[in-house]
C-alpha cells in the first residue's frame, strides 16, 4: 500500500503474505545473526552494540554513584525480570558473599526484590531500582566491574555498556539465541531435561519444582563473578561463602 518494492521478512511470520522475499528463519546461532541474514548472504559481520551514551548520562550516573561514595569497579545485580521464573531467588544471599560494593539495578517493579538485596548486605547494597532513566542505568552499568543478571533486559543493557555478564539461566537457554555474546560473559544454568520449557519463561514453572532456578547454587555464581574480575578485585570476592 506504500508502494514499497522490495518487503524482506522472514518466511511464516504472520504479514509475509506482504513480503517480496522470505527469508527462512534459522532455528540456531543469535537472533543478531538471525536478523542480519535479513540483509542477504553479502550482509557485513555483526557490528558491536554500543548505545551512544553521551557525557549527560554518564554525569547522571557519576552523580548518583557519588552522593553514596561507590567508586567505579563495583558489581551490579539484576535480579528482576517481568517472567517470573527467570527470577533466580538467592540474590540476596549472593550479595552476602560478595565482598565488594554491590549496586542493584531495575524498575520500580523490582524495589522489593532489591530490598532484599540490600537487606542482606547492609553498607555495601545500594540499590537503584526505578531511580534512574533507562540511558542513564546504562551508563551506571558502564562503570560496573560485572552485572550478574537473570536472561532479561539488563543483559543487553550490559552488552551494549561494555560490562561483562554473568546470566543466570533458568526455563530458557541460550541456544535460543539471547545469551550473552562478550568473550568474558558467563552464562550459567543447570542441566535438566524439563529445559527450555518456553520462549520466554512462564510466570510459574509448569512442573511447580523451579529447579532450574532453585539448583542453581550461589557458590557456582560467586566463582563466575570472580573469574570476570580483575586481581584486585579477586581479593575482596570470598568463593567459599
Amino acid at each position: 500500500m506504500a508502494d514499497i518494492p522490495e518487503r524482506v521478512g522472514f518466511a511464516g511470520a504472520a504479514p509475509a503474505l506482504a513480503y517480496s522475499l522470505r527469508v527462512p528463519r534459522a532455528r540456531e546461532g543469535h537472533e543478531v545473526e538471525r536478523l542480519l541474514a535479513l540483509a542477504g548472504p553479502g550482509a557485513l559481520p555483526a557490528p558491536d552494540v554500543a548505545l551512544g551514551l553521551t557525557p549527560a548520562d554518564r554525569a547522571v550516573a557519576d552523580a548518583w554513584l557519588a552522593a553514596r561514595g561507590i567508586e567505579p569497579g563495583f558489581v551490579a545485580l539484576a535480579p528482576g525480570s517481568i517472567w517470573g521464573t527467570k527470577r533466580w531467588p538467592y540474590y540476596p544471599d549472593l550479595a552476602a558473599a560478595l565482598g565488594r560494593p554491590i549496586v542493584v539495578i531495575g524498575s520500580r517493579d523490582d524495589a522489593e526484590l532489591a530490598a532484599a538485596v540490600v537487606a542482606a548486605a547492609p553498607g555495601r547494597a545500594h540499590s537503584a531500582a526505578g531511580e534512574l532513566d533507562l540511558r542513564a542505568a546504562a551508563a551506571l552499568l558502564g562503570r560496573a566491574s560485572v552485572l550478574v543478571t537473570n536472561d532479561s533486559a539488563p543483559l543487553h543493557l550490559a552488552t551494549a555498556a561494555g560490562t561483562p555478564v554473568v546470566v543466570l539461566f533458568g526455563p530458557t537457554v541460550p541456544a535460543q539465541g539471547f545469551g550473552p555474546r562478550g568473550a568474558a560473559d558467563r552464562a550459567l544454568g543447570v542441566t535438566l531435561g524439563c529445559r527450555p520449557c518456553s520462549a520466554h519463561g512462564p510466570q510459574v514453572c509448569p512442573l511447580v519444582h523451579h529447579r532450574c532456578m532453585r539448583d542453581l547454587p550461589v557458590e557456582q555464581v560467586v566463582r563466575a563473578v570472580a573469574a570476570t574480575a580483575t586481581p584486585e578485585d579477586r581479593l575482596a570476592i570470598r568463593p567459599g561463602h
